[in-house]
């Protein structure tokens, strides 16, 4: 069997919200490692596209950045900016066993285990849970996962993970303030998914493919760090690709650390996708807060340019609420 993962991340630079890593797993019975990475895209055609503007009625997965829309027509849910992103997650979801969750909250705890325990700690993600779907309705994406389960079975894949990891901004602040640059916090993410991988497929010898993090082009030593009783080979150190061998006791995996690795490999665009969905969703009950304390406020996606007019705009909310700064406002 071939186990072939991909793990991307949303929300590395910006001042709000959380940072968020994600990490989808799919199964294949057989694999000729000379023949490359799987044609996904091609395997699944029947269901899958690879853009929007080609889909015919298909689900798209690729690049996140790609399938956010800038504005939402509020009469019309189809046209909502996050609808082609949750239809891509919410119907893979249903194939890794889920139902297609009705909240917020009830789709963390399916992909994130543990993290409202965090998150809740913080005002601006509390309130009553966010109705799912946002800009899909609910019996067509039950449709579309039938879809895709038949596609994915024809191609004899199987949907075997999604998961995703979830940093509040006070958790990111403290993950920077242990390990010293937000690379390393965003990195040390990266690692929990890998060490996971490890633990359930090792002996399968998974691949891993990881979207290139930064400028950084070696990774044996953080991954020494995260696995120090591991065998690491250095297979490739290129300008464009980084690949190692691990080996653990009879335990083995592949890692690969590629430039824009959601355009060649599936299980990378649909991390990416669960990630900002994930990250989107949470803004949203973010400016839902703030909204409710000012409602003429323009609403913030958090990164740093309309962060700091945010930011400038809340700066009395944060005094008169005695708001924590330091758990509100990220770092770096």
């Amino acid at each position: 069997m071939l186990v072939y993962a991909g793990v991307d991340e949303a929300g590395y630079g910006p001042m709000f919200g959380p940072l968020t890593v994600a990490c989808a797993v799919l199964a294949l019975p057989a694999n000729d490692a000379a023949a490359g990475a799987p044609k996904l895209w091609s395997m699944l055609r029947g269901a899958v596209a690879k853009q929007v503007g080609s889909a015919k009625g298909r689900i798209v997965v690729c690049d996140s950045k790609r399938l956010k829309r800038s504005a939402a027509d509020a009469d019309d849910p189809a046209r909502h900016p996050l609808a082609h992103l949750e239809r891509g997650v919410l119907a893979f979801l249903r194939c890794v066993g889920a139902t297609v969750p009705e909240s917020d909250r009830a789709l963390i705890e399916a992909i994130a285990p543990g993290a409202w325990a965090h998150l809740e700690r913080e005002p601006w993600y509390g309130g009553p849970a966010l109705a799912l779907p946002l800009g899909n309705d609910a019996t067509k994406l039950r449709i579309d996962a039938n879809v895709l389960s038949k596609a994915l079975e024809r191609a004899n894949v199987g949907a075997a993970s999604l998961r995703c990891h979830a940093l509040s901004e006070a958790q990111f602040n403290e993950a920077v303030g242990r390990v010293r640059t937000k690379s390393a916090a965003s990195f040390h993410l990266v690692g929990r998914h890998l060490a996971a991988i490890m633990d359930v497929y090792g002996e399968h010898h998974p691949r891993v493919v990881v979207d290139r993090q930064g400028a950084r082009m070696r990774y044996r030593e953080p991954l020494q760090m995260l696995f120090p009783e591991a065998m690491i080979r250095i297979l490739d150190e290129e300008d464009s690709i980084s690949r190692y061998e691990l080996a653990l006791n009879s335990r083995r995996m592949t890692i690969t650390f590629t430039e824009k690795a959601e355009d060649s490999h599936l299980p990378v665009a649909l991390a990416s996708m669960l990630a900002k969905y994930v990250r989107e969703v949470l803004m949203i009950r973010f400016n839902r807060y703030f909204a409710a304390l000012r409602p003429e406020l323009k609403p913030t996606a958090g990164y740093v340019e309309d962060g700091r007019r945010f930011l400038a705009e809340i700066e009395d909310l944060i005094e008169s609420h005695r708001l924590p700064r330091e758990r509100l406002v990220r770092c770096c």
